[in-house]
């Protein structure tokens, strides 16, 4: 099934609605369970999961799918690790403004790690992103605590996770390297919890539904459409796109938690979205440019 390229943006601009919510949702669930082992249960339960929806995986892992799924579901610990440390000592919205400032070092770490130079129109895209990200974040008030300077790293792992991914699902199994990236990240949350955090867990609907949520749509449908349709798309245009998850944390925020934002945080949203049309309208003055479609290997 060939899926085109403006199809594959699509498709990630629904993954970034799953995760605006995700922010609400995991800081309500860490009221319950300490962030590390929270984040060990959701990832395995997710790996369970796509385990018994596609059970051939065992047989088709080999020694390239394992050395690549080993690789981004570390980078991916450390990113999703630091983000639930950073939450407890932070609130969803500001974790959320900090964490998405990856789209900052995507760029920098794409050219120094494959020599890659950005598209102007990219560029031009990700300045006017990062203008609506401080207008959407601030004024925020105080200094930078402990939860903050978590996000920051964790922006930083992400960064270098969306540039590597964009190298290696090109040469995986996508489901394979989906669901060794779950399973990373669940035994290594799980065995450093004891190590980083007083671990704690309080049985309660709220966790179990958050646990749910965060294992279904969070992390198999979501990780599994971004590492199937991401690979259509550059990583800096992939950054843009997903640079409008704080615009619909907002909204989710809002809807279900009655989190309200100020006119200037509402101005930040619409510059974001100024940001990625931008980067759209640029590339297709393009001559002679057309969508690159998206085979399904595995069709």
């Amino acid at each position: 099934m060939a899926v085109s390229r403006r199809q594959a943006e699509l498709i990630l601009v629904g993954v970034t609605v799953i995760w605006g919510a995700t922010f609400s949702v995991t800081k309500d669930g860490l009221a319950d369970a300490s962030p590390l082992l929270y984040l060990g249960i959701r990832f395995l339960a997710a790996w369970i999961l796509l385990s018994l929806l596609v059970p051939s995986l065992f047989r088709r892992i080999n020694r390239q799918n394992l050395k690549h799924g080993l690789f981004l579901g570390l980078l991916m610990f450390f990113g999703y690790g630091l983000q639930n440390m950073g939450l407890v000592h932070t609130t969803a919205g500001r974790s959320g403004f900090i964490t998405y400032t990856f789209a900052l070092y995507v760029p920098i770490l794409q050219f120094l790690i494959i020599r890659q130079k950005p598209h102007r129109g990219n560029l031009a895209g990700l300045g006017v992103v990062t203008l609506g990200m401080i207008l959407l974040a601030g004024p925020m008030g105080g200094s930078p605590n402990r939860g903050d300077l978590l996000s920051l790293l964790s922006a930083v792992s992400f960064a270098f996770y969306i540039v590597f991914l964009d190298l290696l699902a090109k040469k995986s199994d996508t489901w394979v390297l989906t669901s060794l990236q779950f399973l990373v990240i669940g035994v290594l949350s799980l065995a450093a919890a004891p190590w980083v955090e007083e671990v704690h867990l309080t049985p309660s609907p709220r966790l179990f539904l958050g646990i749910a949520y965060l294992a279904v749509l969070g992390s198999v449908v979501a990780v599994s459409l971004m590492t199937r349709y991401q690979k259509v798309l550059t990583p800096t245009k992939a950054v843009l796109i997903y640079a409008l998850e704080p615009v619909f944390s907002v909204v989710v925020a809002t809807l279900f938690f009655a989190e309200f934002f100020s006119l200037r945080e509402g101005l930040g949203s619409m510059v974001i979205l100024a940001g990625v049309f931008l980067s759209e309208l640029w590339g297709m003055k393009k001559p002679g440019a057309s969508p690159r479609p998206l085979t399904d290997p595995e069709t």
